[in-house]
């Protein structure tokens, strides 16, 4: 599927009108990784720094590029719950439960009580 049309399909995914896209120069600084060797990349996040909701889709051009950013993704969740987990219990349980994996040239990365809609539309894409 062209990626454009995934990224259509999940701006529609529910919880995505409360957060915000992010473009290149946000992705850097949110995974520390530049959205560089793509066929193609979404982010969403949320503005307010005590919502830890993310969505992140990328189409990694080599298997490098696919492991750098789910290393990436990864470091995030980590860097985040060390964040929260004095405080902001129902952040760290969203963390906990972010749901990270590769399939092909994928990666696919969601934080949010939304996460698991957002799988299983994005799934629904790539079959």
């Amino acid at each position: 599927m062209d990626f454009g049309e995934i990224a259509s399909a999940m701006a529609a995914a529910p919880g995505i009108g409360n957060l915000e896209a992010i473009d290149a120069n946000g992705f850097q600084d949110r995974l520390g990784i530049a959205p560089e060797d793509c066929e193609g990349w979404l982010l969403y996040g949320s503005g307010d720094i005590m919502n830890v909701s993310e969505l992140m889709v990328v189409k990694a051009a080599d298997d490098g590029a696919r492991e750098r950013f789910e290393s990436a993704c990864a470091a995030r969740v980590e860097a985040q719950l060390n964040v929260f987990r004095s405080y902001g219990v129902d952040q760290k349980d969203l963390l906990e439960d972010a749901i990270l994996w590769q399939r092909g040239s994928y990666v696919f990365y969601g934080v949010s009580e939304n996460a698991d809609a957002w799988e299983e539309l994005f799934l629904s894409c790539i079959r």
